[in-house]
């Protein structure tokens, strides 16, 4: 069963990477960006994150000369503390400069087309569009990031679908051995803890994830976003990383609706969805 899954990861893995799409819309994104993006992601013995980084600037952007210099700025700060970044784009609405609530489907073609797998946006409520790209990417690790000072307060929700092993491997690759992250591996447990103390022996061993690593037990009775979001509240984590499972139609719809729920219900956590 280890080994079964071992080759399963890594066919699902050959066509991910950890290559990087940042998408800025306006002055708050590059704020939010500059107060957030470095308690997310690690840096290698050189001081840099070594995976490309590509930044969309959308053409909402107020067209000034003092966001012209902002954009100008955040560049050379990104430049100083991360290694291949490599274009700037610029990105136009089909539907018009105006239309904030289309860019979901052009930034979707835009992501696709170039093949990066972790996607970083700001979170904006009255900008819909946004939670839209969260859950129409395919294949793609997607942030929908916040900032706050828990950030390296991090809670991984797991259910042993297939989704679990891409969570953990991402878990693996951008937090594991980070200096201050505290990780809690959480299983919203209506079954047997048997079964799952058993899923959760194989599935570190997959990913190489130390074998101490504990996995915490929430009772999730017949709501599992319910407990999900209890165990968030109790934790005051500040980052949240879940899965979806691999299915279509309306049984995907079904399964996003916890992630869907949790999204309802925080405030200010960042939230990655592993797709």
């Amino acid at each position: 069963k280890t080994k079964q899954m071992k080759t399963q990861l890594d066919r699902m893995l050959l066509t991910r990477n950890y290559n990087g799409l940042w998408v800025i819309s306006d002055q708050e994104d590059l704020v939010l960006f500059r107060e957030t993006v470095l308690g997310l992601l690690p840096v290698n013995q050189g001081g840099k994150w070594g995976h490309p980084i590509t930044i969309i600037f959308l053409e909402s952007f107020p067209n000034v000369d003092s966001s012209t210099r902002a954009r100008a700025d955040f560049i050379a700060w990104i430049r100083r503390r991360f290694n291949h970044v490599e274009c700037y784009t610029r990105l136009q609405s089909s539907a018009g400069k105006r239309v904030h609530n289309s860019w979901d489907k052009n930034i979707r073609e835009e992501i696709n087309r170039r093949g990066q797998s972790l996607v970083f946006l700001g979170r904006n409520r009255n900008q819909p569009w946004r939670e839209r790209l969260l859950y129409t990417l395919r294949n793609k690790v997607v942030g929908l990031i916040n900032p706050n000072n828990r950030l390296k307060n991090v809670a991984v929700f797991l259910d042993f679908s297939d989704a679990s092993l891409l969570v953990l491997a991402f878990v693996q690759q951008v937090f594991i051995n980070r200096p201050g992250v505290k990780l809690r591996f959480v299983h919203a447990f209506d079954g047997s803890r048997t079964k799952a103390d058993r899923h959760w022996s194989r599935l570190k061993k997959v990913v190489g994830l130390n074998q101490d690593e504990r996995l915490n037990y929430i009772s999730s009775g017949d709501n599992s976003a319910a407990a999900i979001i209890e165990d968030i509240a109790r934790g005051r984590y500040g980052t949240i990383i879940m899965g979806k499972r691999g299915l279509t139609g309306i049984k995907r719809l079904l399964l996003g609706s916890v992630s869907r729920a949790v999204l309802r219900n925080i405030n200010d956590q960042t939230l990655f969805l592993v797709d």
